[in-house]
């Protein structure tokens, strides 16, 4: 008959019986059990997160950085909803920042002040190279 009722019913009528007081340590445990996750599919969408998160590339990351990207990662909102327009606002304010075209400027005026042109030309092309890479990767985003 014991076999037949639910499985709550069953636990809530041992934990409420006169004898109770003799199980305490025993009910404790089984307290504790119930409180264990059925499933660790949360873990393991935890750890693949993380493994997106730091690479081979990005093992020097630290500690709070990693709580913090993985923080971003599972309760920020999803990429598509995000704009970033305040995150680079208060980037680009925190200090002087080169513009590419800029950097591009200084590029070209070392090289043009080179002695070996054949380096000037493969350096200018690389640099050629670089701007439509990164030309590139901006129209995607």
């Amino acid at each position: 008959r014991l076999l037949r009722t639910a499985p709550k019913v069953v636990w809530w009528k041992l934990f409420n019986c006169v004898d109770a007081v003799k199980w305490s340590n025993v009910f404790k445990v089984v307290e504790l059990l119930f409180c264990l996750p059925v499933a660790n599919g949360h873990l393991k969408q935890v750890f693949s997160q993380l493994k997106l998160i730091k690479t081979d590339r990005r093992t020097s990351l630290s500690e709070d950085t990693l709580d913090k990207l993985m923080w971003i990662t599972a309760e920020g909102p999803p990429l598509a909803d995000w704009n970033p327009d305040r995150a680079l606002s208060l980037w680009w304010a925190d200090k002087h920042r080169r513009t590419m075209e800029s950097v591009t400027k200084s590029t070209r005026l070392v090289l043009s002040s080179s002695s070996a042109s054949s380096e000037a030309n493969v350096m200018e092309s690389l640099v050629e190279e670089f701007e439509v890479w990164v030309k590139s990767s901006m129209d995607t985003n």
